[in-house]
């Protein structure tokens, strides 16, 4: 089972379930967004803690979350996919509150961020970030995500900020 944080993560991240199947998933950006909605910085901590000893412990591919988790026993569900979006708005969720974080967090949180590599999820002809890459086919999307693309912009930003991705997809 997912460590305390699991019940908060659960009432407050609502309109992110889905149910396939007996299992219950939680996609992996509202994880960070209920760390960021926390008042309390007591309760911050203790949630974010929590929260991000979780992720920790979740299985990745390349550094990136998969998209849906069973909270009954933290397995990635199917299909395993890693979305380019949802990867960047995690990381930059991570990066916003990272100053508010435990010494604890903030090494998981560097560990998070150094192991993402976005590497398999750029066209090098088209200087563009995939939509997402299914783990389970070994296949990329079809689509890609254009800078200006309201709901890429921050994975952009990150990316380069990061040097995880070539200056040129700018």
């Amino acid at each position: 089972m997912i460590s305390g944080a699991t019940t908060l993560t659960v009432i407050v991240a609502v309109n992110s379930f889905c149910f396939v199947a007996v299992n219950i998933c939680l996609s992996k950006p509202n994880s960070v967004f209920v760390i960021l909605s926390l008042i309390s910085p007591t309760e911050f901590i203790k949630i974010s803690d929590g929260i991000l000893n979780t992720v920790d412990d979740l299985e990745k591919y390349k550094g990136h979350l998969f998209n849906w988790y069973s909270i009954l026993d933290k397995q990635p569900m199917y299909p395993r996919y890693v979305s380019s979006v949802d990867s960047g708005n995690f990381f930059m969720a991570l990066e916003f509150c990272y100053e508010e974080l435990s010494p604890n967090s903030k090494r998981i949180c560097d560990k998070i961020l150094g192991e993402c590599d976005f590497d398999f999820l750029v066209d090098k002809n088209k200087n563009l970030l995939y939509t997402g890459f299914n783990t389970m086919t070994n296949t990329r999307d079809g689509g890609r995500y254009d800078i200006l693309a309201s709901e890429s912009l921050l994975t952009y930003i990150f990316c380069i900020g990061h040097g995880k991705i070539d200056v040129k997809c700018a």
